[in-house]
């Protein structure tokens, strides 16, 4: 079989390009600053050149296959910056280097105004809090996520007295606290005193020449900008504990600053939250080799929240060595109260789970994988639309589609395949359900759930004993995911309807007028 050239390829050549430039910085880097070892400072500098190049370089490998094995005696231009093919140099051009200088000077000075003022603001005694990073813009039920972070599965958010919550917009619900940076909301509730202000101007200078010295010295060090002028907050809140855990999801998979993992005397945890486990390169039939996204090597945490045994075992085979914790799905709300499963008794529910695409323009800016394109998606849908219209033709039963989308659309979500699914709905071959609808709830009536691979809500209906499907409507794919939680892997549309078939037949027999012989 011929190899398909797929994201993991440019995964595979951005990895190799990782090695190169890691094995020339190794030996010429500058020394410890500000309490970071050397150690530290040179893995964040890797992760955040891993951050900014990643997306250009996986799409100009996508378009220019050919060179997948470069190794040219020339620079790469992957947006901000270049890679020398051969010796994994690397150069910022000059527009960034300047925004990444005002950026500096602007979170510096933003925060000298923050914590200065914060001097003069007295609130009500906090002895510490969680910060919490990267949720979703679908979680929207300011309840639901204030009941999960007190009676869900994750003991920093249980126990935490207060909840800063990393938000566009502000406000409080119960011991959630909302803004758009938690560190400074924090700040402005730690009633500083005049002695905790001198030693943050004292730290606050001292980075200001530390940048300014090693921006000279080693220009490439101006990407870590934003880590060393939150650095001197970060401290003062730290030496007087106001900071309990620090709570991260994959949204922040590329992003871990210093001053969250390396703080000399750190007094808090860093936890990743795994929203989902879905977060690696599609296997393919084709290809010999199973890559990781670049950003995954370089996560630097504390402990890891995931939902299943088996999805720890694979991070441990990936390599990672800090403490994993398993403690099932993780959806920031919780299961309603004595919830059951409520089969209809009139008509068998279908209820499936997309990816909604992006348009071209997005997916090839992003560096995004082609597998959930628009073309990939709409096969989806029209696959289980058509193997229900042939199962209600030769069984005489009634079958409904539900759909439920993760979040609501976007601007840079594909117009024609939002389209597509309204005109599906308008002719009644399916019913949209809005994103922020529980999902267990959801599922409860289902009497099958069908997911694009390998999204984890099947994993959810799976645990709640919903007879579940991967379809992959390529046939390209190999099954990787958890195959002990009630999941089938079907890649063919004349397979998933006999296997809709024999799933509702076996679960929900007496529904069926005639006896019928599955063969």
């Amino acid at each position: 079989m011929k190899s398909k050239f797929s994201h993991s390829h440019a995964c595979m050549a951005f990895n190799r390009t990782i090695k190169n430039i890691e094995s020339f910085y190794a030996s010429r880097f500058f020394s410890s600053f500000l309490g970071y070892s050397n150690k530290d400072i040179f893995s964040r500098l890797i992760q955040r050149i891993v951050s900014i190049s990643f997306p250009s370089s996986v799409n100009y490998y996508l378009q220019n296959p050919e060179l997948i094995n470069f190794n040219l005696n020339q620079f790469y231009n992957f947006s901000h910056l270049s890679i020398h093919g051969l010796s994994g140099q690397v150069k910022l051009n000059k527009i960034f280097i300047s925004k990444l200088l005002i950026e500096f000077l602007y979170f510096w000075f933003w925060i000298l105004f923050k914590v200065t003022v914060s001097l003069f603001i007295k609130s009500k005694p906090l002895n510490s809090a969680c910060l919490f990073y990267g949720l979703g813009h679908e979680h929207t039920n300011k309840k639901e996520l204030n009941d999960f972070c007190a009676f869900g599965p994750l003991p920093p958010l249980i126990k935490a007295k207060k909840i800063f919550v990393q938000a566009s917009l502000g406000g409080k619900f119960g011991k959630l606290v909302f803004g758009e940076v938690p560190l400074f909301v924090l700040l402005e509730h730690s009633n500083i005193s005049f002695r905790d202000y001198l030693l943050f101007l004292s730290l606050h200078f001292q980075s200001f020449y530390f940048f300014s010295l090693n921006a000279i010295k080693f220009p490439l060090s101006i990407i870590l900008a934003r880590d060393i002028a939150y650095h001197a907050a970060a401290t003062i809140l730290n030496e007087r504990d106001l900071i309990s855990d620090i709570v991260l999801t994959p949204s922040n998979y590329t992003d871990q600053p210093l001053w969250m993992t390396s703080l000399k005397n750190k007094n808090f945890n860093l936890h990743m939250v795994y929203y989902s486990q879905n977060n690696r390169p599609m296997l393919y039939q084709s290809n010999d080799f199973d890559e990781d996204y670049p950003a995954n090597k370089h996560i630097k945490v504390d402990i890891r929240w995931v939902w299943t045994n088996w999805y720890k075992l694979y991070l441990i085979s990936r390599g990672v060595n800090s403490e994993i914790r398993v403690v099932g799905p993780i959806l920031f709300y919780l299961p309603p109260k004595n919830l059951l499963r409520n089969l209809s008794r009139t008509s068998f529910e279908i209820v499936i789970f997309d990816i909604t695409p992006v348009n071209e323009k997005t997916r090839i800016s992003n560096g995004l994988g082609d597998y959930w394109s628009s073309s990939n998606m709409t096969k989806f849908i029209i696959d289980i639309i058509q193997s229900k219209d042939e199962i209600e033709l030769k069984y005489n039963i009634k079958l409904s589609i539900k759909l439920k989308t993760k979040r609501a659309y976007h601007k840079n979500h594909d117009r024609d395949y939002i389209q597509l699914l309204n005109n599906f709905e308008n002719s009644g071959k399916l019913n949209l359900v809005d994103f922020s609808e529980n999902l267990y709830s959801f599922l409860s009536t289902a009497s099958v759930a069908i997911s694009t691979p390998f999204t984890s809500t099947a994993l959810v209906a799976g645990m709640m004993n919903v007879p579940s499907i991967y379809y992959d409507p390529t046939g390209e794919l190999l099954p990787f995911y958890d195959d002990a939680s009630n999941i089938s892997f079907i890649n063919d549309q004349q397979s998933l309807t006999r296997k809709i078939f024999e799933t509702l037949y076996t679960n929900q027999k007496d529904m069926f007028v005639n006896k019928i012989y599955i063969t």
